[in-house]
């Protein structure tokens, strides 16, 4: 008996009674042969699908190992010949920035706004230079994560990216000519 049929009767198997679920199938307890039929050929569709999903996970690895190697080896050449003893003095901003990269990736607070204040009252960097390294990161970060989505042909809603960049653009207004 094929899916369609089964899924005709409604939200239960005809046969046994068990609940349908589109994305799952009948309930994996339920022992009918049509019930077992049905989730055999699910999982056959599902294995299909779950090697797509693996493979466009790996490419997203490899653009994202590429672009990693590109900004490390971009760090390298600027602070050559002194590159580690750089790492060496500056491993609590690296900390920092690291810390707050999983906490902006985690919540809607961006990884500046974390850093900034572990910047300045904790690493005692003025406010100027932490608040211009804070955008620094920022940038480089979303800049990343541009090409991350165009890279791999992520769908982009542009009706959304529009409505936001409006309104994007009246807090900019707001903020740059009414407050400032």
């Amino acid at each position: 008996m094929s899916n369609s049929k089964i899924e005709h009767f409604g939200n239960s198997c005809k046969f046994c009674s068990c609940l349908l679920n589109t994305a799952n199938g009948p309930s994996v307890f339920c022992s009918c042969k049509y019930c077992i039929q049905f989730r055999s050929k699910a999982s056959q569709e599902r294995s299909t699908a779950d090697i797509i999903s693996y493979l466009a996970h790996q490419k997203t690895l490899l653009v994202n190992l590429i672009l990693t190697i590109l900004v490390w080896v971009a760090w390298y050449v600027y602070t050559h010949p002194d590159s580690l003893s750089i790492l060496q003095q500056n491993w609590p901003i690296t900390l920092t920035m690291t810390l707050g990269s999983f906490i902006a990736g985690a919540t809607s607070e961006g990884g500046g706004a974390i850093a900034f204040p572990v910047f300045t009252k904790v690493l005692h960097i003025q406010p100027q230079d932490a608040k211009v390294f804070s955008l620094a990161i920022q940038s480089i970060g979303m800049t990343a994560a541009t090409l991350t989505i165009i890279v791999m042909r992520v769908t982009v809603s542009w009706k959304f990216i529009l409505w936001a960049s409006l309104g994007g653009l009246f807090g900019v207004y707001i903020g740059s000519v009414m407050i400032a």
